[in-house]
């Protein structure tokens, strides 16, 4: 068991970043921003009621100060009504900027989703934006401070897409917030580090295994354990046991989009 930290609180108390947003149920808004009031952040809401069939949800806009709070939820307004990419680019890339992601991130999200719209793709959500996001960030080397495939599993230093595993502003926010937390806890730290620095197998559905590579052969593979050592989801559980003992090309050619990334 790993001790989960609130990233983003660690970033905002901290100063890098400007603000952070959650998305809650309504019946929880009131719980969340009154954890945050006596933290002495600054908190407002707005509703917000999914395009798609997921209930309504209330947002939550923390910042140190509420100008900035208020800030964000001014931005963010527009994209939560919805409406053509292309007219929302600038909101986007304004709301990561308040959000304190690296601009070359937030830059890379927006080209992914007007791509996707010109090819006639619709919005990007869920497990399949973040396959095709990895397939995006790949790299010789991912760098296991920018593995951001644990989001679930509360395993993470960024909650955002990097817009490649080794992007240098995106490793610079990674290792201050990782120094954050090193200096809570050592060995909380480490034990964090050895669950970020892994062999990841994901699927075009978004399912995903940790792995053993050995000589071209996936020797292990195993869902991914979230921070209090649960299999969080029986998909990831299935590719696992797919994987198992097979050669890697053969996967590859069997399981659409398989990819691996070796976070090292």
């Amino acid at each position: 068991m790993i001790a989960a930290y609130d990233v983003e609180w660690l970033a905002l108390r901290k100063g890098y970043k400007p603000a952070i947003r959650l998305a809650v149920e309504p019946a929880e808004a009131a719980t969340h921003e009154a954890l945050f009031v006596r933290r002495g952040a600054a908190v407002v809401r707005s509703a917000w009621q999914p395009p798609d069939a997921r209930p309504a949800q209330e947002i939550l806009y923390v910042a140190r100060r509420l100008r900035e709070a208020e800030a964000l939820r001014e931005v963010e307004a527009p994209i939560l009504r919805g409406g053509e990419t292309a007219e929302l680019g600038g909101a986007i890339l304004a709301a990561g900027r308040l959000l304190g992601y690296p601009p070359c991130c937030a830059e890379a999200f927006v080209d992914r989703i007007e791509r996707a719209r010109h090819l006639g793709l619709g919005a990007l959500r869920g497990l399949r934006k973040r396959h095709l996001a990895a397939c995006e960030a790949q790299v010789d080397q991912p760098r296991w401070e920018l593995n951001n495939l644990f989001l679930e599993e509360r395993l993470r230093l960024i909650t955002f897409e990097p817009c490649r595993y080794d992007c240098p502003p995106a490793l610079r926010f990674a290792g201050a917030v990782f120094g954050e937390i090193e200096a809570l806890s050592a060995p909380d730290a480490a034990a964090l580090r050895g669950r970020l620095a892994v062999a990841v197998a994901l699927d075009a559905e978004g399912r995903k295994a940790e792995v053993q590579i050995d000589e071209g052969r996936i020797a292990q593979a195993q869902a991914p354990l979230s921070h209090d050592d649960r299999v969080l989801s029986p998909r990831d559980a299935a590719l696992a046991g797919e994987l198992e003992g097979a050669l890697l090309g053969e996967a590859q050619a069997r399981i659409a989009g398989l990819l691996v990334l070796e976070f090292r």
